[in-house]
């Protein structure tokens, strides 16, 4: 069994799913089972190792950032709810971890957990930065009425 990379549908057989029509790679069923049965510890062992193969300095334990995913269900910023499932690829509910201060320091103090649109839109930006973007963009409004 074989679930599709880019729908989530599953498959029984070759990269073609039915569902989408989409050709790409499949993922065995197994895997993606096991990854789902804990998303968050998948999400956070993976975003740990990433941001130490960036040169960042963790002072986060694993079960501390488990517990954090745990605790987020929906992006503290818009309020989308979150996609912990694994298998379906990224997309703009995807959890990302976002460092506030854009340090590279990994800390219960200077993380939170966005979803990947609010992060794309933060970019390097402090938090203080997103809202003085955010409160020229609401004076512009009228602008395009």
């Amino acid at each position: 069994m074989f679930i599709c990379h880019h729908c989530g549908a599953y498959i029984e057989s070759g990269t073609k799913c039915p569902a989408c029509g989409k050709l790409h790679p499949v993922l065995k069923f197994k895997d993606v089972q096991s990854k789902n049965e804990d998303p968050q510890l998948h999400w956070a062992k993976a975003t740990l190792n990433s941001h130490k193969k960036r040169g960042c300095q963790i002072f986060i334990t694993l079960a501390e950032l488990v517990d954090m995913a745990r605790e987020t269900y929906q992006c503290p910023i818009c309020g989308t709810e979150l996609q912990w499932l694994y298998g379906i690829g990224s997309s703009k509910n995807s959890p990302t971890l976002d460092r506030a201060y854009n340090t590279n320091d990994i800390s219960r103090e200077t993380i939170w957990i966005i979803c990947r649109r609010c992060n794309t839109m933060k970019q390097d930006n402090s938090f203080a930065d997103l809202v003085k973007w955010a409160k020229r963009i609401v004076e512009l409004e009228g602008r395009f009425r």
